[in-house]
């Protein structure tokens, strides 16, 4: 580093001065009794007292900060300490930070005080940031947009700490300033964007800090002398950095700090005890860097060096990157039998044994008198209390500290804000995992920490005393919430437990919390998989906070369960209760699954099917060919040979349109070219195909007048006519410049309108009709009935002229192979949100749900977990979450040859062949089709 030690000393010596100095004053304060500190009891005192004791238990390094004078709270002086980058010397910026009456609403205003500073953005004794901008010179929409300008989740020591780093760190920002104008312009700008003067030779400015001399502030602050407010001691501080001290300095020990035995003995403190000289050499371990140079003259058994934790030397707390072995060669020792040293090396390891007997509890409560560091230097010297360095109470509790009323669930009730938008089937919920006060909601907070809108609030479960006061705001919360979320027809709620809600006679926020809660976990996990909200580990432990909430609610109206279990047994044992019309939220059943009594192993099989199902809509929005085939039908032998043209039955006494029959009959003019008659219709149909084969037949059109009509496709052999059958058909006369399809006297557009010369292909494959235009698909037709015999047909209209043959049908080009079937099925776009969606909550299920052997009651071992950690997951669950976040996404880039074992696999079906696939997706296809599932439904969304 570039700091000069000596420069840093005498800093360090100016504020132990005004440490000295600071403590005077508060004597002199207590000593009068006349005075009253810190009147008033408004939001903004409250929130100053609240920042004071935290900057006060919770120091950050470089900076400091208090109130100017005791009886005014909305005035603090503060210090940041730094080094500009260009390697000047390390200067303290005295600022005074004034708070206006509606802190935390508003930002403070920052001034810097008894120096002159030289920064962009520094105008005369004012800072202006992003983060300190109110919206005074914004519009109304300025001021609300996200991510932007002041936050009340920001604090005293936080805007301190973002000054810190802005001025002497940056922000990757460079600027030169104008000779002219003195405007300051962006290092990448070569010409003044004000008066377009050329930038000068020169370095670029970072900041530029005057002094002025002899400079006394009303706080006792001077810049030669006394530093007030005074800086934090460095080992009070988590964020201070390490100081290494220099090898040489750093003597070396003859115990292991970790065993307290000799190095000499054996690991563990069993040593020589013989009294005999020994010749023998011991194995130990020396911290060093990552560039293997030692950091510290302390050593330790190598055996012992493998149980450390944290990344510091016990003794000297310098930070290591790795140990080496060493061989320490004791030469010939002979310990004595009994002496001093060795009886105090008794005496602490007996110490240490009992103090890692005391009770965590205990333990835990002694650390929350001590700061963080404290904490971890104790932990390092009595390393049987490294679990207690990491209990929830230091960690999880202070995620539900009130971002604006910095309050915790002892004092206050915690909530969440929500956001709903929209109503009936199209409303949004969106949960902000922001905590946030009844205090604050009641005071007129609209706004998550980063400025998203919030419109309701929800009470969270913390502990039991906390559930238990905040139960009647929860049940608020929740019949406002159920105002937002779809009721009556458009309810997501499976008509099975709507029916049991209603028969067991509980109160009506019990039934709007089945409707609310699932509503928003399922947001949640849509809103990150669609990649609208990050899925940030603070998310996804959100979405385990949910979850606990969603149990407490059922020990709260036991029937809740019940019901869930009834509907759950229902959805698993009848097929008509898994249809959109009975279970309209297919992804309800996952949410119901997460407090159901009922597991997943019991409705696995039965839920795939419909999810396959219901995806087959969506499959043919993106492959309108999209036609699965049995995999077990047996496929005819393809008959060889062109079609005879004596095997073509011809009729034509149907007058169509025309007033009567006249003119040429038609006639066949060559082998297997056809003319039409000249006024009326003629048809040609061929022989039976076989039925549940794939058959073709080609028209070439070689004739075709602007008034003529030509028709080609499939008759089953009870339909025989013209207008009958599945057909494609085109007139430029008569229909227009594009193609139609017709079933019986149904018509729609269809394909691309064909002219004379173009070659029409009409193929059938078990029911699937498709038709092609000079080898262009045209897209699948029709669907017809299986088990039917269909039969070629041509009819022509005013001397259309065709030539009809077998051999150049491609047919194999008109269908989708199996492979290509299960591609479509696996990767549709709104195919995939689906499967993602089900694959993170399966895996949910066997991270929350106790196995199947343990029973109604397992349910109380997950929720003593939830409340050792104040309704947070343990760690590791919700890591594992987000792993397997990751490993989804994976999955779902892959092919569909390798994407569908894996996704069967991953739902716990063990492995699937592609048979078992194809009959899984021919099945979905045919309940789909029966089932009449298609977009623009009702619960299309499901």
């Amino acid at each position: 580093s570039s700091r000069s030690s000596d420069q840093w000393r005498a800093l360090r010596q100016r504020s132990s001065e005004g440490e000295a100095s600071a403590r005077q004053m508060q004597g002199a304060t207590a000593s009068s009794p006349g005075v009253v500190p810190h009147g008033g009891n408004g939001p903004a005192v409250r929130r100053l007292l609240r920042e004071l004791k935290l900057a006060q238990s919770e120091p950050s390094w470089g900076v400091a900060a208090a109130p100017v004078a005791d009886g005014d709270l909305f005035t603090w002086h503060c210090n940041v300490a730094g080094q500009p980058k260009d390697g000047a010397e390390p200067v303290v910026l005295h600022l005074e930070l004034t708070f206006p009456h509606e802190y935390p609403v508003r930002p403070p205003k920052v001034e810097v005080l008894g120096s002159t500073v030289r920064h962009p953005n520094v105008f005369s004794t004012f800072i202006c940031l992003d983060m300190l901008e109110g919206g005074e010179w914004a519009a109304d929409e300025e001021k609300r947009r996200p991510y932007c300008g002041w936050s009340s989740a920001y604090s005293v020591l936080s805007i301190l700490r973002q000054l810190q780093t802005f001025f002497f760190e940056g922000d990757g920002t460079a600027w030169w300033a104008c000779a002219v104008c003195t405007l300051y312009n962006p290092a990448k700008n070569r010409r003044c964007e004000a008066c377009d003067e050329p930038r000068s030779r020169g370095e670029s400015i970072t900041i530029q800090v005057t002094h002025h001399p002899g400079f006394l502030c009303r706080c006792g602050h001077r810049h030669d002398g006394p530093v007030q407010p005074p800086f934090p001691d460095r080992l009070s501080c988590d964020d201070a950095p390490m100081t290494a001290p220099a090898p040489e300095r750093c003597c070396p020990d003859t115990v292991c700090v970790i065993c307290l035995a000799n190095l000499s003995d054996a690991p563990g403190g069993t040593g020589h005890s013989s009294g005999k000289p020994t010749s023998m050499s011991r194995t130990v371990a020396s911290l060093v860097d990552a560039s293997g140079q030692v950091v510290c003259g302390h050593r330790f058994h190598f055996t012992c060096a493998q149980d450390l934790v944290s990344k510091m030397c016990p003794l000297c707390q310098v930070p290591f990157d790795h140990f080496l072995e060493r061989e320490l060669d004791v030469g010939r020792f002979t310990p004595p039998m009994r002496s001093k040293q060795h009886a105090l090396r008794a005496a602490a390891r007996a110490r240490m044994a009992r103090l890692a007997a005391w009770p965590t509890d205990l333990v835990i409560h002694l650390m929350t008198f001590m700061l963080r560091p404290e904490r971890a230097s104790l932990a390092s010297a009595v390393p049987a209390w490294q679990e207690a360095v990491h209990a929830p109470i230091f960690w999880e509790a202070q995620e539900l500290m009130c971002f604006h009323e910095k309050t915790g669930p002892d004092e206050d009730t915690i909530g969440i804000g929500v956001n709903a938008v929209g109503r009936g089937k199209l409303a949004k919920l969106t949960a902000h995992f922001d905590a946030v006060s009844c205090t604050a909601w009641r005071g007129g907070l609209r706004q998550a920490a980063w400025k998203e809108p919030m419109s309701h609030w929800l009470p969270l479960y913390v502990h039991r005393l906390h559930a238990k006061q905040a139960q009647p705001l929860l049940e608020e919360g929740l019949s406002l919430l159920a105002q937002s979320v779809p009721i009556d027809d458009d309810s997501h709620l499976p008509m099975t437990l709507r029916l049991s809600l209603a028969s067991t006679g509980i109160p009506q926020v019990a039934v709007n919390t089945m409707a609310v809660l699932p509503e928003m976990m399922h947001q949640l996990v849509k809103q990150v998989l669609e990649g609208d909200r990050h899925a940030s580990l603070k998310l996804l432990k959100g979405y385990f906070v949910l979850h606990r909430l969603f149990l407490h609610v059922c020990d709260l109206w036991p029937s809740l369960r019940s019901a869930a279990d009834e509907t759950l047994a229902a959805f698993s044992a009848s097929d008509e209760q898994r249809t959109k019309s009975e279970t309209p939220w297919l992804a309800y059943i996952l949410q119901l699954l997460t407090v159901s009594n009922v597991g997943w192993e019991h409705v696995r099989a039965q839920f795939v099917e419909e999810v396959l199902a219901r995806t087959v809509q969506f499959t043919r929005a993106s492959y309108p060919n999209y036609h699965p085939t049995d995999p077990d039908a047996e496929e005819p032998e393809p008959q060889e040979g062109k079609q005879a043209a004596s095997e073509w039955e011809l009729s034509e006494d149907v007058r169509g349109s025309e007033k009567e029959l006249s003119g040429a009959e038609a006639e066949e003019f060559c082998p297997n070219s056809w003319r039409g008659r000249e006024r009326g219709w003629c048809c040609l149909v061929g022989r039976p195909r076989q039925s549940g084969g794939r058959h073709a037949f080609a028209v070439r059109v070689r004739k075709l007048p602007r008034d003529a009509v030509l028709r080609i496709g499939w008759q089953t052999c009870d339909d025989i006519g013209p207008f009958e059958g599945w057909s494609y058909y085109a007139s430029q006369g008569s229909f227009g410049s594009r193609g139609w399809k017709a079933r019986g006297q149904t018509w729609e557009p269809y394909g691309s309108c064909f002219a004379e010369g173009d070659l029409l292909t009409a193929c059938v494959d078990r029911g699937i009709i498709a038709f092609f235009r000079n080898g262009e698909h045209q897209g699948n037709a029709f669907y017809a009935p299986g088990g039917l015999e269909f039969r070629p047909f041509v009819a022509m209209k005013r001397a259309a002229e065709v030539e009809i043959s077998e051999a150049d049908a491609e047919v194999a080009d008109a269908f989708a192979t199996p492979e290509q079937i299960r591609e479509m099925a696996w990767g549709a776009r709104l195919n995939r949100r689906g499967y993602m969606l089900v694959l993170f909550q399966v895996f949910f299920l066997c991270l929350v749900r106790p196995s199947a052997t343990e029973g109604a009651q397992s349910w109380d071992a997950l929720k003593r977990e939830y409340d050792s950690r104040f309704g947070f997951p343990a760690p590791a669950k919700s890591e594992a979450l987000a792993r397997h976040f990751a490993e989804v996404h994976r999955v779902l880039s892959l092919r569909a040859s390798e994407g569908w074992p894996s996704f069967f696999r991953m739902l716990g079906f063990g492995e699937v062949s592609t048979m078992q696939i194809d009959r899984m997706l021919f099945a979905a296809f045919q309940r789909a089709t029966k089932l009449n599932y298609r977009m623009g439904g009702r619960h299309d969304h499901a």
